[in-house]
């Protein structure tokens, strides 16, 4: 089988975007994963960081994205987190959001959908490292039941031109501008 930072490795390479700031994300992700190879895949790679997977949740017409309040950080952003050993992004990606939101109904094509690169702070004696966030785009009917592990304070649907007023970061303001974007095409 094919290693998992070499088919991480292919499907970036092969990611496209408009946006500067994440054309420097793919870079720093490519140069990770050819340092580090599987290294660059596990939690206790800290120097200079290791790759998490989070997943855009969004509602059939796209109009609305399901954001969970993070107990530790006490912001609302996307599901998301650790790869577990062996795992894919993808699979990461679609583990955590049933952990963090009880959602196992999801439509997705699995292909990559936004790089972000984030600072972890010093915590529990851990040193800084970055995050180099593999993100997917997740539809799910919004009808679906909806619950909070103990990682998270809240869970709310939020419309998408309301999402900025929840998290107005960048890595949050790119993936919104994406998905309206689509919207426009259908």
């Amino acid at each position: 089988a094919m290693s998992k930072s070499i088919q991480l490795y292919n499907d970036v390479v092969s990611f496209e975007t408009d946006y500067s700031e994440e054309l420097a994300f793919k870079e720093r992700v490519l140069d990770l994963l050819q340092q580090s190879g599987d290294e660059a895949l596990s939690r206790q790679n800290f120097e200079p960081g290791h790759i998490t997977a989070s997943g855009f949740i969004v509602n059939k017409d796209a109009t609305k994205m399901l954001l969970v309040q993070h107990t530790k950080l006490n912001l609302w952003l996307q599901p998301g987190g650790h790869l577990d050993e062996g795992e894919t992004t993808y699979a990461a990606c679609l583990r955590e959001v049933a952990e963090e939101t009880f959602l196992k109904k999801i439509v997705s094509d699995g292909q990559l959908f936004d790089i972000d690169i984030h600072l972890i702070p010093t915590n529990k004696g851990l040193p800084a490292h970055f995050h180099f966030d593999i993100r997917y785009l997740l539809y799910v009917d919004e009808a679906l039941p909806v619950d909070i592990s103990e990682e998270s304070l809240a869970i709310q649907w939020v419309k998408l031109e309301d999402v900025q007023s929840f998290n107005n970061s960048d890595s949050m303001v790119r993936p919104v501008q994406k998905i309206q974007k689509l919207g426009q095409k259908c």
